[in-house]
């Protein structure tokens, strides 16, 4: 069964009119090319790519097998009167029925949507509409309001996704977007290897196993900067990518493969300093990470002596530093800290409604419990259930003992009245 061909219509929109784009607040006059960022591109694009490959069809199978039933039942004499037998699979009908539906629930599994796009500083809705609607039509899209003017433009389809971004990069808009999701490599972990094998070698004895191998990159400590004997190992998207966690041996070394771990952190583009996302996918205006200038890092001529400038807080620190208020509250906001023990016994209240009983009752006789009871507060209430403890240790082991002796003079009593019988007897027989 093929697969039906998807066409995207675009609509005819006149864009004469649009050249000064003011919907977007961008003073950068800084073309960024398309090539350099991501490949956008949609003149050599064929549907092909995204389209999914439908399954063998099911009633073909059947038939298959219901032949070679009939031949395994009937052997070679096809001039039997059992010739005329005709085998067929009575759930053919269901496998008609729901053949399109099978297969059209698993090309919307496989097929991933394409990432959103964020356009800050919008001024006009209607204008920025317009613009879209110059390069695909109103069905393939939809947008929403954010804080701070930001808009959130999500479409339909990976081809509108493409056209839109290859638009926007040609009027020089400010956006930023994501990698798509059927896109993004598959990294692992290459453990054991070490740090002096060449990378190339790698790569080439990871693809004897039947893996697509993107990039090999040997993994330093954050400390000391030195390397490791770990490898990053990102793989071309494929059906096969957990296999190669089966893979034990690697140019005659015993190795193994594990997922990578998720850090807690987040993003920073070395491009703009935002935090969220990631320099290729990012269409703001470069600013530098030591000073507050619109320009690039590696061009930065600020002398060593003058004390940076964070562009995100205005503090004197460069815009990567973790202690930037900034990043703190992002941090705090997106992973919350846990609460210690301390925190959570400082939060409990110091003891049973005292006040709410002591306010019911006379006043003479709460100022008695008051001066007789003193109150005991968290700090010493370690001490105090020691305290306690140790006491009902003591008591516990002066009952026993008590008892011991208590055992021990009965029998002595009753050991010697035994005694004194026992010489009456004696004395009697004599």
């Amino acid at each position: 069964m093929q697969c039906s061909e998807v066409i995207v219509q675009t609509s005819n929109v006149n864009t004469s009119n649009l050249s000064d784009h003011n919907y977007s607040n961008s003073n950068s006059s800084e073309n960024v090319p398309i090539s350099d960022k991501i490949n956008v591109t949609h003149t050599n694009y064929t549907e092909s790519n995204w389209q999914t490959v439908s399954h063998k069809n099911k009633r073909t199978s059947n038939v298959s097998y219901n032949n070679s039933v009939k031949k395994s039942c009937l052997g070679n004499n096809t001039t039997s009167s059992n010739s005329n037998i005709e085998l067929e699979n009575q759930f053919d009908a269901l496998s008609d029925s729901h053949e399109m539906d099978f297969d059209n629930t698993n090309k919307s599994k496989r097929e991933s949507k394409p990432p959103p796009i964020f356009i800050p500083d919008i001024s006009d809705v209607q204008r920025m509409i317009k613009h879209i609607l110059s390069v695909i039509t109103i069905d393939e899209f939809t947008y929403k309001c954010l804080i701070d003017n930001k808009v959130k433009i999500s479409t339909v389809s990976i081809d509108a996704y493409r056209k839109l971004i290859q638009e926007l990069t040609r009027s020089k808009v400010n956006f930023h977007t994501f990698q798509i999701k059927s896109e993004r490599a598959y990294r692992v972990v290459l453990k054991n290897m070490h740090f002096s094998n060449d990378p190339e070698d790698i790569k080439h004895a990871i693809e004897e196993y039947g893996h697509k191998v993107r990039n090999v990159s040997c993994m330093k400590s954050y400390k000391t900067k030195e390397n490791l004997s770990m490898f990053f190992i990102d793989l071309e998207p494929a059906p096969n990518n957990k296999d190669i966690f089966y893979i034990e041996y690697l140019l005659n070394a015993k190795i193994y493969f594990e997922a990578p771990y998720r850090k807690n952190e987040i993003v920073q583009c070395k491009k703009c300093q935002r935090y969220g996302h990631t320099k290729s996918y990012c269409w703001y205006p470069n600013r530098c990470v030591k000073c507050n200038q619109a320009h690039e890092t590696s061009s930065c001529k600020k002398p060593k002596e003058t004390p940076p400038k964070c562009v995100l807080c205005n503090g004197d620190h460069p815009a990567n530093y973790k202690g930037c208020m900034v990043y703190r509250d992002l941090k705090n906001k997106t992973f919350p800290p846990l609460r210690s023990k301390s925190q959570r016994n400082e939060t409990l209240p110091d003891g049973p409604s005292d006040t709410q009983s002591q306010a019911e009752q006379s006043p003479q006789v709460s100022e008695k419990r008051s001066t007789l009871r003193p109150s005991v507060t968290y700090a010493n209430a370690a001490s105090c259930s020691s305290e306690n403890e140790s006491k009902s240790v003591n008591a516990v082991m002066d009952a026993f003992f008590s008892k011991i002796e208590k055992l021990l003079t009965e029998q002595a009593q009753q050991i010697g009245t035994l005694i004194n019988l026992l010489s009456t007897v004696i004395s009697k027989l004599k």
